[in-house]
């Protein structure tokens, strides 16, 4: 597990590699980039690039004392430092956001009727979007707007300075070729976005995954998490975008588009992940996770490329009209068929998480220990009935009785799963001495 997740972090830092030197070898084109800060990269890597190049002897060193994840954690840390400044450099714009963002983790969290993950696992996948996948995201981007721009375009601009064709720019030639290298970079833009943003948040997903895969139950799980990590991802894009825009975004990013964009495409990735957890055919599970990427990418690359192409022709006339009804539409038309496919397939894996529960409860039920009895399969397979009782226990023996009963709840639906030995005695001690959560 250690080594696949020090693997992703690898991968991180060598994409990141591959888009310096990209960038170093790009030809000048102005003095758009950092001078003396570190010719070649521009203003905005800087924390990520020095970051990156102290991160690497740091993380072999690491490895070599066979500290595998805090050599993970070297490497994606400098991608963290950017969105934390940003955090804290627009506080009134992220306090704005925390109230829809966390409204939409609580709806996300709440679809886990039956068997939830491990306490620690989705704020770790809001904190790994948020941080993790924004930061490196953030600086690919960075990256690609500044050398793509000059390989394509500034590059045929020179290259009609230093021998001028009089006969081109008469008949317009140069003109067309000049336009067709301007919307290639704006399509690789595009190309970027969905590419290394939807890889830095199936990273985090697939770390978990690794981590917490015993907990997982199918694809229900993968989608949860997923698109945990999809909403802290947009939290700070929200807050990134808001820096001039803001109310538009505001209504597009935390209300019209919350639960699609980047929500709906890493709720697809860990839709893939929770599947390849059922499977027991290797290839079969690197097909669904590939699956469940390629969707996302793809999705992503037609969304910035679509909504870019529409938006400027659908600000025409009263702008009002525009921003509140016709753009939400096009976003609405883009991203429904996304949100569509993980709410169908979450509902999906809850069907079969309730089948499987139900027919693992059964069992626990008829082998006769008391760790669950016949009475309470149907409360323990109906999440209203199971808050109701607990609501009515706190009511009648106060706080330690309802975390008793929760935590009794918990292991029950978990021994529908697992059917551990273990996990069965320590429930039947939890009921010879009730009030008392066992440790």
């Amino acid at each position: 597990m250690s080594r696949a997740i020090l693997l992703m972090a690898t991968l991180l830092s060598a994409c990141y590699a591959v888009a310096v030197l990209l960038e170093f070898l790009k030809p000048a084109n102005g003095g758009t980039t950092a001078g003396i800060f570190y010719p070649g990269v521009p203003v905005e890597n800087f924390i990520p690039f020095w970051g990156a190049i102290a991160s690497w002897p740091l993380a072999l060193a690491l490895v070599l004392l066979r500290r595998k994840l805090i050599a993970a954690a070297v490497l994606v840390l400098p991608f963290v430092i950017d969105p934390v400044i940003d955090l804290v450099r627009f506080f009134p714009l992220t306090l704005s956001c925390l109230p829809t963002t966390a409204a939409a983790v609580w709806a996300i969290r709440r679809t886990q009727r039956l068997r939830r993950l491990p306490g620690g696992v989705l704020p770790t996948a809001f904190a790994g979007g948020l941080l993790v996948a924004t930061g490196f995201g953030g600086s690919m981007n960075a990256l690609n707007i500044d050398y793509a721009p000059a390989f394509l375009v500034w590059s045929k601009v020179q290259g009609m300075l230093a021998h001028p064709d009089l006969a081109r720019l008469r008949d317009g030639s140069f003109q067309r070729e000049l336009l067709a290298a301007k919307q290639l970079t704006g399509t690789l833009l595009a190309v970027d976005a969905g590419v290394f943003e939807e890889l830095g948040k199936g990273l985090v997903i697939g770390a978990i995954y690794l981590a917490t895969r015993q907990r997982w139950h199918g694809v229900a799980s993968g989608i949860v998490v997923g698109a945990t990590v999809g909403l802290g991802f947009n939290l700070l894009e929200s807050v990134e975008y808001m820096t001039g825009d803001g109310a538009f975004q505001f209504w597009i990013r935390q209300a019209v588009g919350l639960f699609g964009a980047h929500t709906a495409f890493s709720a697809l990735v860990g839709a893939g992940f929770g599947i390849a957890g059922r499977l027991a055919d290797p290839r079969r599970r690197r097909l669904v996770i590939g699956l469940g990427f390629g969707m996302a990418i793809c999705g992503h690359f037609a969304n910035d490329s679509i909504l870019t192409v529409v938006a400027g022709r659908l600000t025409v006339g009263d702008p009002t009209l525009s921003a509140l009804v016709v753009q939400p539409l096009a976003v609405i038309a883009l991203q429904l068929p996304f949100v569509l496919m993980y709410v169908l397939l979450l509902r999906k894996g809850m069907r079969d998480q309730s089948t499987a529960m139900a027919a693992g409860l059964t069992a626990a039920a008829a082998d006769g220990s008391g760790a669950v009895i016949g009475a309470e399969v149907p409360i323990l397979l109906d999440a209203r009935r199971r808050f109701g009782l607990r609501l009515a226990t706190f009511a009648q023996r106060g706080l330690p009785a309802y975390r008793w009963l929760t935590e009794l709840h918990d292991r029950q639906l978990e021994l529908g799963v697992t059917m551990a030995p273990e996990l069965r005695a320590r429930i039947i001690d939890m009921k010879r001495n009730p009030w008392v959560v066992a440790p």
